[in-house]
């Protein structure tokens, strides 16, 4: 019985010193990009649109480097892209 006892412990033992070392809690959190993220960029195109229009050739070096921002299907690139277009357009 002792044999038995001892044993049994032993193995309650062994299976509680291998339970999970990773702490669930410390995990990063998962989660999806935002709706506010895409509408940032959005209001960044517009932005730059509206520069294009009442602009000079002095933004145009502001607008090439805007225009390298990563975005939900190059929405700031292709906006300054188009203010740039605008800009050279009116020869001011």
């Amino acid at each position: 019985m002792k044999n038995f006892i001892l044993t049994s412990f032993l193995l309650h033992l062994f299976l509680f010193i291998n339970a999970q070392q990773i702490d669930v809690y410390q995990r990063p959190v998962q989660h999806e990009r935002s709706r506010e993220f895409d509408a940032i960029h959005y209001r960044m195109a517009e932005a730059l649109k509206s520069l294009g229009k009442c602009g000079g050739k002095s933004e145009l070096s502001y607008l090439k480097e805007v225009g390298k921002v990563k975005s939900h299907r190059n929405i700031v690139g292709r906006a300054a892209s188009q203010a740039m277009d605008m800009i050279s357009s009116n020869k001011q």
